[in-house]
């Protein structure tokens, strides 16, 4: 049972051993399996990196070449936390904000791209690669593939329409929101069921800059097309 919100005055109560365990030493752990599907997206270590030096995160990026050994040594995913996010600020803060950001943005419209219910999607942000995991929660032995489908025949629009409607004015309670945090129930906010993470570190100035500090957002350069 959780105690407090500060994970390090949390106190957990393990279920009873086991009665056949005659030992005692095991503590019994009940988990669901589930057979699912998912979408991996890995994303660009290069672009990242470079983002994070025009941010003015980092001073020094590593070599061309060198870019998965530099987040192996530079990013920490035991900063990640369930409930507060990243509390630390420093590289992997933003970076968990940048990834966490893109998921949101992009299962955001899935409801309406494939049909499958916001409260059945899941996500699993992997800092260090970076990568992000949205998957289906969906229960039973019946598996309809929607993200199969949307990953095969959708994914081109399912993109374009992520990044519009993550754009400053296309949220309801813009300019608002984007001039403040950037993020907000309409926008990125997700229900505890869907969001690994609290809502935590999420901002749409990670993906379209912020007229205060008149720096670029991740995404800028990608919708000069649009």
């Amino acid at each position: 049972m959780r105690g407090d919100w500060d994970l390090s005055k949390t106190v957990l109560r393990p279920f009873p051993h086991d009665e056949f365990d005659e030992t005692r030493r095991k503590v019994p752990i009940y988990l669901t399996q589930i057979n699912t599907e998912g979408i991996l997206l890995e994303i660009e270590r290069r672009k990242v990196i470079d983002f994070l030096e025009e941010q003015g995160v980092i001073k020094e990026p590593p070599e061309f070449g060198r870019e998965k050994e530099w987040f192996i040594k530079n990013i920490d995913p035991r900063q990640v936390t369930r409930f507060s996010g990243v509390l630390e600020d420093g590289v992997t803060k933003h970076v968990f904000s940048l990834l966490h950001t893109i998921s949101h943005a992009l299962m955001k419209q899935i409801p309406d791209q494939c049909g499958i219910g916001i409260d059945q999607i899941g996500e699993i942000i992997f800092t260090s690669v970076p990568a992000i995991l949205i998957f289906s929660q969906e229960k039973g032995e019946f598996r309809l593939e929607a993200l199969k489908d949307l990953f095969e025949n959708k994914i081109v629009p399912w993109i374009d329409i992520s990044f519009k409607k993550s754009r400053p004015k296309f949220c309801i309670y813009d300019p608002v929101c984007f001039d403040s945090e950037g993020a907000c129930h309409s926008c990125l906010y997700l229900q505890e069921t869907s969001c690994g993470y609290y809502n935590q570190d999420l901002s749409r100035h990670m993906l379209f800059g912020n007229s205060r500090n008149k720096i670029g957002g991740f995404w800028d350069s990608c919708l000069k097309k649009f």
